[in-house]
């Protein structure tokens, strides 16, 4: 008995698959449902059926989809951010950074495909220092030799002036005692806090560094607790539930 060839094309016949069809139909219904993006969800029907159909089993979640074209250029998703980063920024008492939470909750939302709640945020970047002015200077009068006994006309107010200038600058800008350098976000919180704290994973790289280029090393999980008055904590944890449990006594924002 001669062998029988299949000369179908499997891949076409998946797709036209009835039940293949509605199964990706129910998972992308459940998606926008999730996402609130209904408008998207012939996307996600078309993209559940190109990843069953080629990989041979259903996708876990939107993560195993491609990202929908122009997430962050849709109106909506614009919206529903703005209105989280003022919220965000009312609720820390940092209004100037609502536009930072803003474009932080595009960020999150396009690639999770969920919005954010205040613990999946970064930190903030720290204050700006304002620019020093130079100290102005007039002209001096030139200093008389040494050993020369002081006159009228030596002129030693300027003399004391400027030595008191050039010490302040050198102060100013030693690195150690730079008025800049003790960051408003990194002011010590208690273990024993009783307040409400939002706490966020600081991202650091293979290197231990953080976005900021600050050196922590490697080993754990590097979390960041802060207070609503902008008082913060860091520390290591293997999830953020145990890092939460270093904070017995407080609450948390959801």
């Amino acid at each position: 008995m001669s062998k029988v060839q299949w000369l179908g094309d499997p891949i076409a016949d998946c797709k036209a698959s009835v039940a293949n069809k509605l199964l990706c139909e129910s998972f992308a219904g459940t998606v926008s449902i999730a996402t609130a993006s209904y408008p998207l969800q012939q996307f996600y029907k078309d993209q559940c059926i190109e990843y069953l159909c080629s990989k041979g089993s259903m996708p876990d979640s939107p993560q195993d989809l491609p990202q929908p074209p122009g997430c962050k250029d849709d109106q909506a998703n614009k919206d529903k951010c703005a209105a989280f980063g003022s919220a965000l920024a009312a609720t820390t008492g940092a209004a100037p950074l609502g536009p930072f939470f803003r474009d932080q909750c595009l960020e999150y939302l396009c690639a999770q495909g969920k919005m954010p709640t205040p613990g999946d945020m970064p930190l903030p970047p720290p204050p700006v220092p304002p620019p020093q002015e130079p100290p102005q200077t007039k002209p001096s009068t030139p200093l008389a030799p040494a050993g020369a006994a002081p006159t009228k006309e030596t002129p030693w107010g300027w003399i004391v002036a400027g030595t008191a200038a050039a010490l302040g600058l050198v102060w100013f800008f030693a690195p150690q005692t730079r008025p800049w350098k003790e960051n408003p976000w990194t002011r010590s919180l208690s273990h024993e806090t009783t307040a409400k704290l939002m706490l966020a994973r600081v991202i650091l790289n293979q290197g231990g560094y953080d976005a900021r280029g600050r050196y922590w090393g490697v080993g754990a999980p590097l979390y960041a607790a802060q207070d609503d008055d902008g008082n913060m904590r860091y520390v290591r944890a293997a999830t953020r539930e145990e890092a939460k449990r270093q904070f017995p006594k407080a609450k948390w924002y959801r």
